[in-house]
């Protein structure tokens, strides 16, 4: 977009929508400076300018200038008082930056100047399905569908409705949980139970009651997704999004191979929630990123933001983004992975913020952001100076990431180089660089020359054992140990790896079926779980976790696994429905029945079920009363 606008101020340096795009894209990236500077710059053009007074608004709200704020919106109707576009544009930036409650009051002030405003009224519908006013939300986007069958945000969201009210909805006092029938079903326990466990922990841990239910909308549709997300069926790489009374998550079903964990959303977007209603909704995107990175962590060191090579080059390249504009890397990110290092690098401020200063000063300074005190001055305030904090975090970033594989040479090949020369002859000029090392696994791996394999794993793991990924070396070392038969060894490495990254579902699934053999029932349960926090669809997961919970002898958890095996169309029925009678049996005899009849339907010839019915047959039926001697109770006439 700053290209063609660019581009189209160099044709025409004063043209007034260009230069109003340059704004908005300043203000998503926090830089609000530079937006008043383009500003007084259309002022030049046109004093009176309706749009650029609405920004000028927004800006001071955004400051905590309330005052300023309704100056500059009477000077932006000034010449046009029943112009509906300025609330909307003012309430409109207000929404984007999550302060949906201020941004729906505007848009109804644009209203109340013409009621027929078709932008106010749209807006108006999303921001209350965000703010979790579901029957004012769905009744003004079904009326705007109604007056105006080709608005395509409407249509979609009518579209949406139908396949909401046909989820299924699981309530508690703290939560309004709503998914897919069959989903519900199978994981819907797991992930209301998850929640209840995020809310206690995290309202604990920053000192705040939440006094309201959340809603949570699980897709299994991305589509569905983007729709409810964003207005449009478009999911720009979001795996969640909290609007703060509202959080909106892809299931897992929708991004079958593309592994990422359920649970780690879950806690992200829910501790959303706690810093979001902390401070009013008034905090960066930086900030707000960061802490709910840096809770995955606290949560599960396999969550979140590891520090990787790609992590470490930019660190000590000096690439990273300064604190006070940290938010405009989430918006001028051009790949994915410039949109991962911002997540990074903003949990690692807030890393050093509660390391340094403790997590008594990060509390602060999320209480000062919902006084309406900015950023740079809450931090201030609580920590040191916002230049001074920048230069000691850097240092203290580029020890950390200095610290990953120290005794590796990192020094990156140029392609036009190596292109061509054997992989030997790399190696013997820089034998312990990192690029060359991985490059020479892979080759290694894939022409199975196991020891050869074997010798660069070893050497890449004792410089840098904490290589997750199905790539790095330490699945890679499980992989070649198997091929060489050192089944043990394969065994540790798996171990491992599942301890530090949480999204590796095949090798979860390869130490669950490792686990099984050596009858290793506490791994076996450990991966299961791991397996089913990135996928909680898959039945085979289920069985393993069966048989581990009942060597465990946990008959309650393996009764629970059991009934989510003969839910997810097992390859053996009979068999499915007749182990989870067996576990019912003590317990719930009229279950244990209905199960075995069932075993029995699918293979009428299975002997251990019929022998299973007969014994819950015979433990429920009466018992006759004892007949008493005929001298003792009657006359023989009556015998």
């Amino acid at each position: 977009m700053g290209q063609v606008l660019n581009q189209a101020l160099e044709a025409n340096p004063n043209h007034i929508d260009s230069l109003l795009s340059l704004v908005d894209h300043s203000i998503d990236a926090e830089d609000y400076q530079q937006a008043d500077e383009i500003v007084q710059r259309i002022f030049s053009i046109n004093p009176h300018q309706p749009e650029a007074w609405a920004y000028k608004a927004v800006m001071a709200h955004l400051e905590n200038d309330l005052n300023g704020e309704q100056e500059y919106r009477q000077i932006a109707l000034k010449h046009y008082t029943d112009n509906p576009k300025v609330d909307h544009i003012i309430g409109k930036k207000l929404s984007q930056k999550y302060r949906f409650k201020e941004g729906a009051l505007y848009q109804e002030a644009s209203l109340k100047l013409s009621e027929t405003y078709k932008p106010a009224q749209m807006q108006l519908a999303q921001d209350f399905l965000r703010l979790g006013k579901e029957s004012e939300g769905w009744e003004m986007a079904d009326s705007i569908h109604e007056k105006d069958g080709y608005n395509v945000t409407a249509f979609n969201l009518m579209q949406l409705k139908t396949v909401i009210d046909g989820f299924t909805t699981l309530r508690s006092l703290d939560f309004i949980l709503r998914m897919e029938p069959h989903e519900a079903d199978i994981f819907g326990n797991q992930v209301m139970s998850l929640l209840t466990e995020a809310k206690a922990t995290l309202c604990d841990k920053y000192d705040f009651e939440l006094n309201h239910p959340i809603v949570v909308e699980m897709f299994p549709n991305q589509s569905d997704f983007g729709v409810r997300t964003f207005g449009m069926p478009h999911n720009p790489g979001f795996l969640g999004v909290c609007f703060g009374n509202v959080i909106t998550a892809n299931s897992p079903s929708s991004a079958i191979g593309h592994d990422s964990n359920w649970k780690a959303v879950i806690w992200h977007e829910f501790c959303h929630v706690i810093t979001l209603h902390i401070t009013q909704n008034k905090m960066p995107r930086w900030l707000s990123e960061g802490i709910s990175v840096f809770e995955e962590l606290e949560k599960d060191p396999s969550w979140g933001q590891h520090m990787t090579p790609d992590y470490r080059q930019r660190i000590l390249r000096d690439t990273m983004t300064p604190i006070a504009s940290l938010s405009a890397a989430f918006l001028n990110a051009s790949t994915s992975q410039d949109m991962q290092f911002a997540y990074f690098q903003s949990s690692l401020v807030v890393a050093y913020v509660v390391e340094a200063y403790g997590l008594d000063a990060l509390k602060a300074t999320l209480r000062d952001l919902g006084k309406g005190i900015p950023i740079n001055k809450a931090l201030s305030t609580h920590t040191t100076e916002v230049e001074e904090l920048d230069r000691l975090f850097v240092n203290w970033a580029k020890e950390r990431a200095s610290r990953l594989g120290e005794t590796l040479n990192w020094d990156e090949p140029d392609p036009a180089i190596i292109q061509g020369r054997p992989i030997e002859d790399l190696l013997a000029a820089m034998p312990n660089n990192y690029y060359h090392l991985t490059e020479a696994l892979a080759q290694h791996v894939a022409e199975e020359d196991w020891q050869k394999a074997q010798d660069v794993a070893k050497f890449l793991l004792e410089a840098y054992p904490d290589q997750r990924g199905l790539d790095g070396a330490l699945y890679q070392a499980a992989v070649i140990e198997s091929a060489l038969g050192n089944a043990d060894q394969a065994y540790e490495h798996l171990k491992h790896l599942t301890r530090i990254d949480g999204d590796v579902a095949d090798a979860y699934l390869r130490l669950m079926e490792m686990a099984m053999e050596k009858q290793d029932w506490e791994v076996c349960r450990w991966a299961a779980e791991c397996y089913l926090a990135v996928n909680p669809l898959l039945g085979r997961a289920y069985e393993m976790l069966l048989m581990a919970n009942e060597g465990l002898h946990d008959n309650e958890a393996a009764i629970e696994a059991g009934k989510n095996v003969v839910k997810l169309n097992p390859l053996d029925p009979a068999k499915a429905h007749y182990q989870l009678a067996r576990l019912l049996q003590p317990a719930d005899l009229e279950e244990a029945r209905t199960h075995v009849l069932l075993a029995l339907e699918e293979a009428p010839r299975y002997r251990e079920a019929q022998n299973l019915l007969l014994s819950i047959h015979q433990l429920t039926q009466p018992i006759a009363p004892r007949q008493e001697a005929a001298s003792e109770t009657s006359s023989p006439q009556a015998q």
